[in-house]
């Protein structure tokens, strides 16, 4: 799976990311820690359900076993799939934002064919798309500690207790930065294609939440300890922005390359 559905690097105009810049300032590694704990609790439900029902599409069966309703459950498959579509949407769209640097190829043209391109490696097969995956996630981890690499010199010099929006604007960032750990759900839709899936899809779980809570609170130390959160908050491409005030237009660049591989990789999942 990936990092995360909701990448780290923004998206759109100006992205989550650079919001939640906005909101918190330097305390966005509490909004990260406080976004974690959240995620932690249903991630956990979801490894508990997942290791008692070990089969695809485990909301619905969830609900199924929970409340012997048809009807509920058809309404919680409903809402997933919903979910699923919007996201996918919203993520081939900054797909289509990060690519128009690139080509001159308007962002809604270049979401559809994201859009396309997934559905047919998906279709293809459960083995090819999962090496496709595999190999994105790799470029988007490498991109993701190549940030932290470049923001390494702020990462003790950030006072995470500065907000100027207050506890307020610290929830508001977290719910935010939820989307950023998303993502652990979608295993449990692959549980019959994997070998021990009682052991394995809870595993996999736990270790996919510590390691991007870990990964996401370096990059925003990275990022905020700088680059000025005024400034993050009002770039389109926020961690490129680490890179080129470390490392120039060229870190900068490659940074957008990795962002590509990153939201096609998301959209490829959902």
């Amino acid at each position: 799976m990936a990092l995360g559905e909701g990448d780290p690097s923004g998206s759109g105009d100006g992205g989550w990311a650079a919001r939640v810049a906005l909101l918190v300032a330097v305390a966005v590694v509490v909004a990260f820690v406080l976004a974690a704990f959240v995620a932690a609790l249903t991630g956990l439900s979801y490894a508990e359900l997942a290791s008692r029902f070990p089969y695809s599409e485990g909301e619905y069966r969830y609900v199924r076993e929970a409340f012997e309703s048809k009807a509920l459950s058809e309404f919680t498959a409903l809402f997933r799939v919903l979910t699923g579509v919007i996201s996918a949407a919203a993520v081939a769209l900054a797909f289509g934002g990060y690519l128009s640097v690139f080509v001159p190829a308007h962002p809604v043209v270049s979401a559809l064919g994201l859009v396309a391109a997934a559905s047919v490696v998906n279709y293809w097969g459960i083995e090819f798309s999962t090496r496709v995956n595999v190999v994105f996630t790799g470029l988007e981890l490498l991109g993701l500690l190549l940030v932290v690499w470049f923001g390494r010199g702020g990462l003790t010099a950030v006072d995470v207790t500065q907000a100027p929006q207050g506890a307020t604007g610290v929830v508001r960032a977290a719910f935010l930065v939820f989307f950023a750990y998303v993502g652990f759900e979608s295993l449990v839709n692959l549980a019959e294609e994997m070998e021990r899936p009682s052991e394995t899809v809870p595993r996999a779980i736990e270790l996919s939440v510590g390691l991007t809570t870990a990964l996401y609170v370096l990059v925003g130390l990275a990022a905020v300890g700088t680059v000025d959160w005024r400034v993050l908050g009002g770039s389109a491409s926020p961690l490129a922005e680490v890179a080129a005030a470390t490392s120039g237009p060229v870190a900068a660049a490659a940074i957008s390359v990795v962002a590509l591989f990153a939201t096609a990789n998301t959209v490829l999942i959902l």
